[in-house]
């Protein structure tokens, strides 16, 4: 992970395995992080290495050795979340493998109804929980490669081959040598060879792709089969609950910084080519300087909005996570559930703050709730508005809600002196406009 200064920061450069990253959660706020990732999915790219015949028989051809970590959505549409020398394959096909089999099973296992209050409805319960957790550690190891070190691939590995199982009862008697790569370069062939082996035991049955109704017929026998004896509930101590959290702060404000550095070197760029279409102009003498960061930065704002969400990672993840609620809910209860989420546990109190207020104005009306979906538009990358677009569209918004919140009395009204309410309606949007996005 790269910081200001350039320098890199490896938080598992001496680790000996991969304890720190067990989600301790609560059981709340596990089922909350896979929801709110639900539509996501994971994929591996291997392209197979070619050979250049200019450079000579047998040269391998450098383009085609990266493999590529995708992220697949509903719509069949990928991103490349990042890109590993080629020795990096078997690791990361096992790793995804596990993880679209966790998610799948864990999905069939919410599906099944028990009896409620029942000893099936308790080992659900903690099924759910094992299997989410399990996603979720996935999920970081497969973060940490990508913004911070390779070297957890490693360990997850060596770890994957002593015991599938990851939980911190495990783990943290691991003692992994720091130069044994054995179990990080498995090949395709020895990966073949490993599942193989252990076709009777089933500890590696996610190697295998299975259709759904297999998931689903796993879950139910999982369920039907009831709790193992000896087997207990996942119950940290406090004290691993705050090391854990603390670990994962660290490697999140790393992470920040890193992104952060990266985004004022690319508006640098843009300042220098002038090629950047969202970029700001200039601002005249007299004016606000945050004239258009509204729109450019994080739609929607105010001038003297928290820095940590004039930011578009903060609106792409604010504006998914508003769109998946119902729409029936109570300011209070999405701000409940959104305290759950990644975002809201690590949010300062001024963003909390901030964010009362957006859920209070798409709660009372005063902002309408429509006005995600055209944010949603504008920060993707399929067919996206430009920021005059994203402008005259929520302006039009914000009359149409004005006119539509207005009573009967008043429409008749209206009826007999459109011009003159059609023009007050239109001052209303623009002092309304300009109160809330600060843009003129």
């Amino acid at each position: 992970m790269s910081t200001s200064s350039n320098d890199y920061i490896d938080f598992f450069a001496r680790a000996k395995n991969l304890f720190p990253l067990w989600p301790h959660d609560a059981v709340s706020e596990v089922h909350t992080s896979i929801m709110a990732t639900a539509e996501a999915g994971f994929a591996v790219s291997i392209p197979k290495v070619g050979k250049d015949k200019k450079k000579g028989k047998g040269k391998k051809t450098k383009k085609n050795m990266d493999v590529q970590l995708l992220s697949t959505l509903d719509n069949d549409k990928e991103a490349v979340l990042a890109s590993f020398p080629h020795r990096y394959a078997g690791a990361l096909s096992v790793i995804v493998s596990k993880w679209n089999y966790y998610f799948r099973v864990y999905e069939a296992l919410r599906e099944i109804e028990v009896e409620p209050e029942s000893d099936k409805e308790k080992w659900k319960g903690n099924l759910l929980d094992y299997w989410g957790r399990t996603v979720l550690f996935i999920e970081r190891v497969l973060e940490v490669a990508i913004h911070v070190t390779c070297h957890v691939l490693r360990l997850f590995m060596a770890q994957e081959a002593i015991d599938t199982v990851h939980t911190p009862s495990k783990t943290s008697k691991y003692q992994m040598a720091e130069d044994d790569e054995t179990d990080l370069f498995r090949t395709h062939a020895a990966i073949l060879s490993w599942q193989n082996e252990d076709k009777t035991l089933g500890a590696h049955l996610w190697l295998t792709a299975f259709d759904w109704a297999v998931i689903c017929e796993a879950a139910e026998h999982m369920i039907a089969m009831g709790r193992p004896e000896g087997m207990k509930p996942f119950r940290p101590t406090a004290a691993e609950v705050k090391k854990a959290k603390e670990l994962w702060t660290e490697i999140s404000d790393a992470q920040t910084a890193d992104v952060n550095r990266l985004r004022r070197e690319m508006s640098s760029k843009s300042t220098t080519s002038g090629s950047s279409s969202r970029h700001s102009p200039p601002a005249t003498p007299g004016q606000s300087a945050l004239t258009d960061v509204a729109v450019l930065q994080g739609v929607v704002t105010l001038c003297d909005a928290p820095q940590e969400v004039v930011q578009v990672e903060f609106w792409t993840i604010f504006i998914n996570f508003m769109c998946a609620q119902r729409a029936e809910d109570p300011s209070h209860v999405l701000l409940g559930n959104w305290s759950t989420t990644e975002q809201g546990v690590c949010a300062t109190e001024d963003v909390q703050k901030f964010v009362e207020s957006i859920i209070g104005w798409l709660r009372t009306g005063s902002l309408p709730v429509s006005v995600l979906q055209l944010l949603k538009r504008y920060f993707s990358d399929e067919d996206p508005y430009t920021r005059t677009d994203l402008r005259e569209a929520v302006k039009q918004l914000l009359m149409q809600t004005l006119m539509q919140t207005q009573t009967q009395t008043q429409m008749q009204t209206q009826m007999q002196t459109q011009t003159q309410t059609l023009t007050q309606t239109q001052g209303k949007c623009r002092l309304y406009y300009q109160k809330v996005y600060d843009i003129s």
